[in-house]
């Protein structure tokens, strides 16, 4: 368990720690951060080993034996001021995390990713850049995320209320190919002004390998045409039937990641129209204002393209039948 801005002092925290999570294990941050800004917990039958540790985050290692799960794990509660966050960006792309072994980042980036990730006051090109580039580097994916997706509220009227999602889960390539199927929940904030995550884990038993559906709407983006040009260039030995296999399998890696992006529209459909409640709720407090017509005109696309998305998922379903045929002995069976 990680806790973040606890603002508890460092002689009240031993007593505090007894309280919430009595027999656990504690590691604070107090002797990089003067008000410890990050505490991690756990129970005494984890092996938890402390990598690195800064005012923004700790790095350590887990193992839970008894459910064959292992990870390095980060917790960050990262700095207000852009420039100090910096700091954090330059530690994180320091570590040193073997490609073989899974990553998962997850806390308070105090950062958004999108212009849609706000609603009350502007994003700059600039604080969205510098995380992406983040992103990028160290080659992160967000874990497939529920519940809420503005985690941060300051809780004023509706006059001058702002969201924002700054609070993020992200795995590198390893930890996606091992626990892909994790999701992360963001919980309501109750008295708090952030929404907890809770991420449950461990190991999926999957019955039969699950298949890959291209959705046709991905076509229609700008990386389609890049991605497809640049597999059908490169050249592979064998027959040519063989060497337009091995093209469509190519192609199927590289739109792995765009393909599960439009895979998960009930989770955009459900923010978009979470977004515009909120939108058309401020707008009945404020029935002039130009850049809520904007946003709200940006956000309904936004549920049209989700909702195509959506009717076009379960056509495909309800087309989709088993054929059996054959003798009594031997069956076969066509999709």
């Amino acid at each position: 368990m990680g806790c973040i801005e606890t603002r508890v002092k460092e002689h009240k925290a031993k007593k505090i720690q007894g309280k919430i999570a009595k027999g656990w294990n504690v590691c604070c941050n107090y002797s990089n951060a003067v008000n410890g800004r990050i505490w991690l917990l756990w129970k005494a039958h984890i092996q938890l080993q402390i990598i690195h540790m800064t005012d923004q985050f700790i790095q350590c290692c887990i193992e839970d034996t008894n459910s064959q799960f292992k990870t390095n794990f980060s917790i960050i509660y990262a700095q207000n001021d852009g420039n100090q966050r910096e700091n954090l960006w330059r530690d994180l792309r320091g570590l040193t995390i073997p490609s073989q072994e899974a990553w998962l980042l997850s806390g308070d980036f105090n950062n958004v990713l999108s212009s849609e990730d706000r609603i009350g006051s502007p994003v700059t090109d600039a604080e969205i850049k510098r995380f992406k580039d983040v992103i990028d580097d160290l080659q992160l994916t967000l874990l497939s995320a529920k519940g809420w997706h503005y985690t941060w509220t300051n809780k004023q009227g509706s006059d001058s209320r702002v969201y924002s999602k700054i609070d993020w889960a992200l795995g590198n390539y390893q930890w996606i190919q091992q626990y892909g199927h994790i999701e992360a929940d963001f919980l309501n904030p109750s008295v708090s002004d952030h929404s907890p995550i809770l991420i449950k884990c461990g190991r999926q038993q999957l019955m039969h390998p699950k298949p890959f559906r291209l959705y046709t709407n991905i076509m229609e983006l700008p990386q389609f045409q890049n991605i497809m040009q640049q597999v059908w260039k490169q050249h592979y030995e064998g027959a040519p039937m063989q060497q337009i296999w091995s093209k469509l399998k190519n192609m199927k890696e590289q739109l792995k990641e765009v393909n599960a992006y439009m895979a998960s529209y009930k989770q955009r459909l459900e923010q978009a129209r979470e977004k515009l409640d909120v939108i058309q709720t401020q707008i009945k407090q404020n029935p002039l204002s130009q850049s809520l017509f904007n946003e709200e005109k940006i956000t309904l696309a936004e549920i049209e393209k989700w909702s195509n998305v959506e009717e076009q998922v379960m056509r495909q379903k309800s087309k989709a039948c088993w054929i059996e045929y054959g003798d009594a002995n031997t069956k076969y069976f066509h999709a």
